[in-house]
């Protein structure tokens, strides 16, 4: 693995990470790229509630169609990943809602 791809890799998990988002999956024809964050990655308590926004229009789904603590957003036959719910959380919107982009959808409360 090259330095800058490294570097590019680890700025998309940091990303990833202070926006909540605890997987992402891309597939392209047979090939298929998981990247799961570990709890260890993510960021420092805040103090500040956090709400995280829809990053495009689809259907939101507060839990995981396969029933795990994960909101999704299905757009097309694609499902993406918004944050995994954690106890006081709070969902701003409607389960099957439709959403656009910038759609507040989860309220992270900030840790004292």
């Amino acid at each position: 693995m090259d330095r800058k791809f490294a570097t590019e890799l680890r700025l998309l998990i940091d990303h990833l990470a202070t926006r909540g988002v605890a997987m992402l999956s891309v597939r392209q024809g047979d090939e298929r790229l998981r990247i799961t964050l570990d709890a260890g990655i993510a960021p420092q308590a805040q103090v500040q509630p956090v709400t995280i926004a829809a990053a495009g229009p689809g259907i939101f789904h507060a839990r995981h169609p396969g029933g795990a603590d994960l909101a999704c957003i299905e757009a097309g036959d694609f499902l993406f990943s918004v944050a995994t719910i954690g106890e006081g959380d709070e969902i701003l919107e409607q389960h099957s809602a439709v959403v656009g982009f910038g759609t507040p959808l989860i309220r992270r409360k900030g840790k004292t």
